[in-house]
């Protein structure tokens, strides 16, 4: 964790040494000290530095590490852990670049869904804000609304906080004409 905290002085060389690898490899261990301190780390490595430094973190290992960090946790560490995968994730969400890479990535739907279980208000905002800056991207919408973006909104919206509520409202406003279906019952 504090080799990355130190990221943007170091950043190249961590890559090039395949922090990534070993932070991947961590990931796994089911140690809850562990598991909150390798999702730090990462999200320390996600803060935008540069577009290309975290352009190839996103391509190496980040959503692997990130899914074995919020879907597999034995551990029911969820909220903290979930919090932190969660800011490293909109990090992501922010250039066009990584966001197309992001919204691609095979987990990312799943880990969004997993995010979106937490009952913490910051966390559920956060995984909003991801939606949302990835549907307000033209290149991006058609890719997150054909790979389960509208339900992911509306499972947001299922919580009882007016915060998220309003960002998925405004993400529902991007999206196309004909998403949702207005007709079905259990979307309205």
């Amino acid at each position: 964790k504090e080799v990355c905290i130190e990221a943007p002085l170091h950043l190249a060389t961590l890559l090039k040494q395949d922090i990534m690898s070993i932070i991947f490899k961590l990931s796994k261990i089911e140690i809850a000290p562990l598991k909150l301190n390798i999702a730090q780390a990462l999200f320390s490595l996600t803060k935008p530095y540069d577009e290309v430094s975290t352009a190839k973190l996103l391509k190496w290992d980040a959503i692997d590490t990130i899914f074995w960090l919020t879907v597999h946790d034995a551990l029911k560490l969820y909220d903290p852990i979930k919090r932190v995968c969660a800011r490293a994730l909109m990090n992501f969400s922010v250039t066009k670049a990584e966001a197309l890479v992001l919204v691609q990535e095979d987990r990312f739907i799943t880990i969004m869904q997993e995010l979106a279980k937490s009952v913490n208000e910051d966390c559920l905002v956060i995984t909003a804000t991801i939606v949302y800056n990835l549907i307000s991207m033209d290149e991006c919408r058609p890719t997150l609304v054909k790979r389960g973006g509208i339900p992911l909104i509306f499972q947001l919206a299922a919580s009882n906080y007016e915060s998220v509520r309003h960002i998925c409202s405004a993400s529902l406003h991007m999206a196309p004409d004909d998403m949702p279906d207005l007709e079905d019952e259990e979307t309205l």
